[in-house]
């Protein structure tokens, strides 16, 4: 299909404000989250550049610093991030029941099951009609496991470069198994549901991604799979290199390797905010990848994160929020920012059986009998627990948004019983997380508000929230034509604003930057879906499935298109 001359001219030599202002016909509305004025400074300082870390090849891998670092490699051993990912052979026989309670039945009807033979372990899947019979019957090998069975494991497979979930995963707290997070029971696309670079990046030590690409990986796909010692210190190899050398050169510079508890307390917690915290939105920034994280940089300098209240809705809480609580606490608002992850949870170890000690032993550090000490006397706290445990008390597991799991409940509230009922989940207003860390510009978080606000129309259908993203993203200034995310945030808001001629030319020239990208060629075909270009529709349909021959979604949309313009063989 032919891009239209006009907008061949309109993209490539004025404002993106020129691209999409014509999706709105209204007057630009309010943001859902209130900011400045953007900046007033030449245009050429406005767009910002990023150069991505060129240290590949200065990781060692976790053994390398294990030959050195011995008792804390041990210790260390014993954390749920040191077996955040393996291949599947490597935790076999492991914690899940292979035996007996093999199987399950969906509130859809479909039969799950697993089966182990030797070092091999298969997930299926079955259909079956109402007499009984056998619709499909699918079985995949699994290769790769994700989480340390605190909570449970999940599944992945691999083909051609794209890493798959399955639908299965093991529940330790429930000792079963059932469906994996993020799969509807009625809905989902059985074994292809696709896993994402900011997934991958958080649960796996290392990655070897496709340069260019998102959600791709080389083979092999992961270069190390537990959360290593570089995740939190940064490559080790200069590190290697400054301890080898003669006591001259160790005089004349400092060491390189990165420790935490040396950081500013913003970029201390950035370490861990890198993966714990994903607010109500995360974007990244310009030309970034989750995989650009280095420890000593403000996560900030790689995602915008908009957050809203404590996540907590009356006894329930969401995954990942315990950032947010921890902030609304007490204990961290007295602190003046002092307290943080490590005040509390050893990097390096787990407390097991020892973590009710371990857990008071940090509340004692501040809530000493002479300050601020409990006021319930002893006989009152161990008849609330044995071991007289402060975070039984006060900082309770809540059930979360993952079945089958709960969440410690971290706003350490002084009276959970009476308070925990209190829906905090939301504030009114959304605010951007450390705003003032990081370096982002005004213009910046203007970008990031603007795809964030598209996120949320796209997935609602919401036109009103459509045409704030549009005005929103129609006030970015020349330089950003070029950004494959601004591009496909104005194109999807426009496609649910109904305005498909700039949603065309958004998403035609995102494939001319990058031919492969995904969300682009699916726009696409929904345009020539609702302009009744089938044919159209079905070559679009052609190149994802050369790119993802796994999606079923795929395919059977490409029948229903085929049939309609009367293909029933091809159908």
């Amino acid at each position: 299909m032919k891009k239209p001359k006009s907008h061949l001219r309109m993209l490539g030599r004025v404002s993106l404000l020129s691209v999409i202002v014509g999706c709105s016909s209204e007057k630009k509305l309010q943001p859902a989250v209130p900011y400045e004025s953007v900046e007033q400074q030449p245009a050429a300082e406005r767009v910002s550049t990023w150069a991505p870390p060129h240290d590949a090849g200065d990781f060692v891998g976790t053994q390398a610093c294990a030959e050195c670092h011995q008792e804390i490699s041990e210790t260390y051993r014993s954390h749920s991030m040191s077996i955040s990912a393996a291949p599947v052979a490597a935790v076999l026989p492991g914690l899940e029941d292979y035996e007996t309670n093999v199987a399950f039945t969906s509130s859809a009807g479909l039969e799950y099951r697993v089966s182990r033979d030797g070092d091999h372990v298969r997930h299926h899947e079955k259909m079956v009609d109402s007499n009984g019979g056998v619709v499909y019957d699918q079985a995949v090998k699994m290769q790769y496991a994700i989480g340390s069975g605190v909570h449970g494991r999940s599944y992945l497979h691999e083909k051609g470069g794209l890493l798959f979930m399955s639908p299965v995963t093991w529940y330790s707290g429930k000792q079963r198994w059932d469906l994996s997070p993020g799969y509807n029971p009625e809905q989902h696309p059985r074994f292809g549901r696709r896993l994402s670079d900011d997934c991958i990046a958080c649960h796996v030590g290392r990655v070897n991604p496709v340069a260019g690409s998102e959600h791709r990986f080389e083979t092999p796909p992961f270069l190390e799979y537990a959360i290593g010692c570089e995740r939190c210190h940064g490559p080790g190899r200069q590190h290697i290199a400054f301890h080898s050398a003669d006591a001259n050169v160790q005089l004349a510079s400092s060491d390189p390797i990165v420790n935490p508890a040396s950081l500013r307390t913003a970029l201390r917690e950035s370490v861990c905010n890198q993966c714990h915290i994903q607010g109500v939105g995360r974007v990244l920034r310009a030309h970034r990848r989750p995989f650009d994280f280095r420890p000593g940089m403000h996560m900030n300098e790689i995602w915008t994160t908009f957050v809203t209240g404590t996540r907590v809705d009356g006894d329930a809480t969401e995954i990942l929020s315990q950032v947010e609580q921890m902030r609304a606490s007490r204990c961290y608002i007295r602190s003046e920012g002092r307290l943080g992850c490590a005040s509390c949870h050893d990097p390096h170890s787990s407390p097991g059986e020892h973590r009710i000690d371990f857990y008071r032993a940090a509340c004692m550090a501040c809530h000493t009998v002479s300050e601020s000490g409990c006021s319930l006397s002893s006989a009152e706290r161990l008849q609330v627990t044995a071991e007289d445990s402060c975070i039984v008390c006060h900082m309770p597991r809540l059930p979360s948004n993952v079945p089958h799991t709960a969440n410690t409940d971290h706003r350490v509230l002084r009276h959970p019983v009476g308070e925990s009922t209190t829906s905090d989940a939301r504030s009114s207003s959304v605010t951007v997380f450390d705003r003032d860390e990081g370096n982002a510009t005004e213009t910046e978080l203007l970008r990031a508000l603007g795809i964030a606000r598209s996120q949320q129309a796209d997935s609602s259908g919401n036109p009103v929230a459509a045409r704030e993203a549009l005005a929103l993203l129609g006030q970015l200034p020349s330089g950003y034509e070029n950004d494959l995310q601004v591009l496909d945030a104005a194109a999807n808001a426009c496609l649910v604003a109904h305005d498909y001629d700039y949603a065309l030319a958004c998403w035609e020239r995102v494939i001319t930057l990058q031919p492969e990208h995904e969300s682009a060629l699916r726009g696409l075909g929904v345009i020539a879906v609702r302009t009744g270009k089938q044919q159209a529709a079905v070559e679009y349909l052609d190149r994802l499935i050369q790119i993802n021959g796994w999606d079923s979604d795929l395919f059977g949309q490409r029948a229903r298109l085929l049939g309609e313009l009367g293909q029933m063989d091809a159908a």
